[in-house]
Formats: C-alpha cells, structure tokens, sequence
C-alpha cells in the first residue's frame, strides 16, 4: 500500500486502537490460480513480542482449504471514507483535483491453525468481546454442549502472528484550514468521515 507522508499511520497504540473499533477485516492469501480473499471480525491481541489476530470461517469457504501453519497472509483493515469532490475543496475556483479520503490499516503475517480446544476457547472469547454492550448477552458456557460442538465442527479458526503494520488515513492533512472546513460541510451526511477528518487533524 502506498502511504506518503503526511498520511503514513505507524503509532502501534494508534493501529491497535483502530483494529478494535474496525475488526471486520479482509482475509487475502495467494495461490497458484487466484489470491482468495475473505472477510470476518479479527480479535487483535498485544503479546510480549508484537501482536496476533485470531478469527474464524466455515471449513465450507474454499479459502479455508488453502491453510497450511506458517502461510503468509495480508489483513486490511478499513475506516471511514468517500469522494472528495473540486467542489468540496475549492468551490470558487475548482482548481484542486477531486481525490478519495479513506482510513485503512494493513496487516502483514503468519497463520497458524487453532487446535479443537484453542477454537473454543477462542469463540468464547469472541462471543463475550461483541456481545459485551447488548442488553441481553449470549453467554457460550449456558449454551447447549451439543449443539456448541457440531457448530464448531463447522468452522476454523485461526491465528495470524503480525509481522509489519502499514496504515494510511488520507484525511486532508496537506491540506489547509479553510480547505478541511469546506470538505467537511460538503460531506456533513457522511459523519464518520468528518469525525475522521476532524481527527487526524488534530
């Protein structure tokens, strides 16, 4: 990915912050055909070296049939975003070139494939991670055994060990005041992307 300064985003507790708040993420791997891609919530987790992502997909998803220990994988990670029109930035002269404003994390690794016992402890730990704010939560361990253990057959889960960070939010920052305020008023329906704007300046 490319990320030219000012937009270059290396701040580890940055990354990690924004990997929680954006955790659905894109899975893509390389074969000898195609590169598979897929998509499902990752659980970053800070370790004494560095940091690893844990998910899972259904062993029905094709990609999962490529896994093999020690696979090297991409993670993105995606923010808010859209279209920066001449008019947002200038509306007077229209003399800047329209552009796309986005947040986006990438995650370079190694993956690992949960054991039985890691994947369920793993979706315990997933469940009550995205079930913490409802106001009735699903609590695995009152869930019927059985019924818990075919659904886990069904599934895999694995670990990707982050080897390099690349993150790149291009939110305007060469960009003056005035300009920045302009862009804002003409995206206040995108709201996410103004907070982002409002905050990478900062």
């Amino acid at each position: 990915m490319y990320a030219p300064s000012p937009f270059k985003i290396d701040d580890p507790d940055f990354i990690e912050a924004f990997v929680k708040k954006n955790s659905f993420a894109t899975i893509i791997s390389s074969t000898v055909s195609y590169p598979l891609a897929s998509h499902t919530p990752l659980l970053i987790h800070k370790t004494d070296s560095g940091y690893t992502l844990s998910g899972h997909l259904a062993k029905a998803n094709k990609h999962t049939k490529a896994f093999q220990n020690g696979m090297k994988v991409l993670a993105i990670f995606q923010g808010a975003h859209g279209y920066i029109s001449s008019y947002a930035k200038d509306p007077e002269k229209m003399s800047l070139l329209p552009t796309w404003d986005y947040q986006l994390v990438h995650a370079h690794g190694e993956l690992k494939v949960l054991s039985d016992d890691e994947l369920r402890s793993f979706m315990h730990t997933l469940t009550s991670t995205m079930e913490l704010n409802q106001p009735k939560k699903m609590d695995l361990t009152s869930y019927p055994k059985n019924d818990l253990d075919q659904m886990l057959k069904r599934i895999i889960g694995f670990q990707i060990e982050v080897k390099e960070w690349f993150g790149c939010f291009r939110m305007n920052q060469n960009r003056t005041p005035e300009i920045r305020e302009n862009i804002k008023s003409h995206n206040k329906d995108n709201p996410e992307l103004v907070k982002a704007i409002d905050e990478a300046n900062s």
